[in-house]
Formats: structure tokens, C-alpha cells, sequence
């Protein structure tokens, strides 16, 4: 970083990292705000440097902004911006933001969920009909207590098992999704077996 930097400002510099390049941010020594912002960028043969100036700060409510930008990256500029106007936004109508009737809080790990699995799984009572192997593929929301709802049959190679299926499902109980140690509500995807005499 050049040394006329230094005349009017106070720099925090990293230390070098692997290949040799520091990162500083510099402040003016009477005023306190940020006036420079330098980071390095590997060349083929050696560091280079972005160097943004920030300068002619504002008071804007309870704070102060720059109003004038400049960037160079390797003694080239990149960015000159001026700032003409700083304007409040006008107020937002807070329905904006209420959400819709049956909307739903969507979850965001941090860590990968843990999906809910079945502990309690009472057998399927088949209705009257033939013999044989039948399979029906439901999915389910599975509460943060563990009861499942919402129930939907994707996949009955029999329509008259649907039924059978569902009270089945209806009576299971499962420990539900985890999201960063917090039970959530998920989706689950369940496989109902007859085995008919």
C-alpha cells in the first residue's frame, strides 16, 4: 500500500496471507470514517492491488454515507461514482410483508436436516379381496410432534387399498425432522405393505 495513504489516515492491515497479500482498511485520523479500502488479487507473477477512496460523507438521519467512490485495481480505475442525492425511500405498506392465509415459515439450516423416521407403525388392515403383495406410496407432513397430516397417495397399483393405507398412516407416529437440534415440520414419503392370505 503506498506511503501517501498513510499521511491522512490510520490503516488496519492483515498479516500476509500464503502468497503474500495484505488487505487493510483506513481511516481518517480526525474524522474516523473510512476513507480506503485496499485488497490484493495474485497476477501471474506477482500482487496486485484494489484500492477503493471514499470521500465527501454525508449526514443521512443517524449516519454518515460517502458521496463520492473511486476504485483502482493495479493503478488502473475500475469505479469513479458520484453520489448526487440521497433520498429516504418512501414508507412500505406493512400488508407487503403480512403473509398470505395457509402460508408456512419456510426453515433454513445451518446443518443438513434429519428427516423424520417412524417409530410407531401399526400393521394395515387389508380390505376383502384377493390374495397377494400390495404396495401403497403416500406422502405426509409430518408435524414437530411427530403426527403426520396432509395426506396424499401418489402411487396404488390397487385403488381399493387407498383407504386401508391411509387409516393405517393416520394411526403412525414418527420422531420428526431436526433442524439444527429443533424438531421441524418435513415431508415424508411413506411405503404401506399388505400381505394378504
Amino acid at each position: 500500500m503506498g506511503d501517501f495513504l498513510r499521511l491522512s489516515m490510520r490503516c488496519l492491515e492483515t498479516n500476509p496471507n500464503p502468497w503474500g497479500g495484505k488487505w487493510a482498511l483506513c481511516f481518517d485520523k480526525v474524522s474516523g470514517t473510512i476513507t480506503a479500502e485496499v485488497g490484493p488479487f495474485q497476477l501471474a507473477t506477482r500482487i496486485g492491488e484494489t484500492v477503493c477512496f471514499y470521500d465527501d460523507y454525508q449526514r443521512f438521519g443517524d449516519r454518515l454515507l460517502a458521496r463520492s467512490y473511486e476504485c483502482d485495481k493495479d493503478k488502473r480505475p475500475i469505479l469513479e461514482a458520484r453520489v448526487v442525492e440521497l433520498a429516504a425511500a418512501p414508507a412500505t405498506d406493512p400488508t407487503f410483508f403480512t403473509p398470505p392465509d395457509g402460508a408456512k415459515e419456510s426453515v433454513n439450516c445451518l446443518s443438513p436436516i434429519n428427516h423424520p423416521t417412524a417409530v410407531h407403525t401399526p400393521e394395515p388392515k387389508p380390505p376383502r379381496t384377493s390374495g397377494g403383495r400390495t404396495l401403497v406410496v403416500l406422502t405426509s407432513i409430518v408435524g414437530a410432534d411427530g403426527k403426520p397430516h396432509d395426506f396424499r397417495v401418489t402411487s396404488a397399483p390397487n385403488r381399493d387399498f387407498d383407504e386401508a393405507a391411509l387409516e393405517a398412516v393416520r394411526q403412525w407416529t414418527f420422531k420428526p425432522a431436526n433442524c439444527d437440534g429443533e424438531p421441524v415440520e418435513a415431508q415424508v414419503a411413506v411405503d404401506v405393505k399388505f400381505q394378504l392370505p
